[in-house]
């Protein structure tokens, strides 16, 4: 939760129930922006993956977002695509299969804000014409 937003909370609305009684039905109406700011700190991808006995170069990309949004819950936006896709690789690795190419996992970052994660990681992995996309 953005730290104005909380102390906007903290302030105006906790007071506001040192006057009600507990019985009392209460409706709070508010309006809120949000905008994206320059991008200051860094953002990494999270990557893992289980090396093809055959054909190494040859990649099976399994992937979910690890940022959420600001009216999600975050579990499921994308906290299982991410859980899922870890997982996978989790469970082949544990079945002691050899997958023959490549099984990669990508846990996303910076997609709420445009897709960041992605963008970067396409720019290192593919050609300047898919990266271009």
């Amino acid at each position: 939760m953005n730290l104005h937003f909380f102390n906007f909370l903290k302030t105006n609305l906790l007071s506001l129930t040192t006057t009600f009684t507990p019985s009392e039905e209460i409706t709070i109406e508010f309006y809120s922006e949000n905008h994206l700011e320059e991008a200051t700190g860094i953002s990494r991808n999270t990557v893992s993956e289980l090396v093809g006995s055959k054909h190494p170069n040859e990649i099976v990309l399994v992937s979910g977002h690890l940022d959420s949004w600001d009216v999600g819950q975050g579990a499921m936006d994308d906290g299982a695509g991410a859980f899922i896709s870890w997982r996978a690789l989790s469970i082949v690795r544990r079945l002691g299969l050899k997958p023959k190419r490549t099984l990669r996992s990508v846990l996303w970052t910076g997609e709420e804000m445009g897709l960041i994660g992605a963008a970067a990681y396409t720019k290192v992995h593919h050609s300047p014409e898919i990266a271009a996309r």
